[in-house]
């Protein structure tokens, strides 16, 4: 079983501290053991392995992505909540209405580079 951890955080400056603040932390677990078998019966034929982990990385960066424009979980496709309605109107004042966490693209990016 393997533990992936993604976790955002955010430096706010106040008037005389500096705080780091985490935004949100995503855990998930998955087995992983027929993967690591495979790739090790690879390893022992002397097969370049470039290839099949670049294709590994690629399928779990496109599954994060995906998990992003559908605004659901990967696993079990269900969605994510919804925002509040004070939250939404907050964000929909300063222009942003698009897909949740994807104001900066900068939470899409970290899950992708953790793949």
């Amino acid at each position: 079983m393997r533990l992936c951890r993604i976790t955002i955080i955010r430096t706010q400056l106040g008037n005389n501290y500096k705080a780091r603040v985490t935004i949100m932390q995503i855990d998930y677990k998955f087995n992983d053991k027929a993967i690591q078998d495979s790739i090790k019966r690879l390893q022992q034929l002397g097969a370049d392995m470039t290839p099949i982990t670049r294709g590994i990385a690629a399928v779990l960066a496109s599954e994060s992505e995906a998990a992003f424009q559908k605004e659901a979980d990967p696993t079990t496709g269900r969605k994510w909540q919804p925002l509040t309605p004070k939250y939404a109107a907050k964000l929909a004042a300063k222009g942003l209405t698009g897909k949740m966490l994807n104001i900066s693209k900068q939470l899409m990016q970290l899950s992708s580079i953790s793949v």
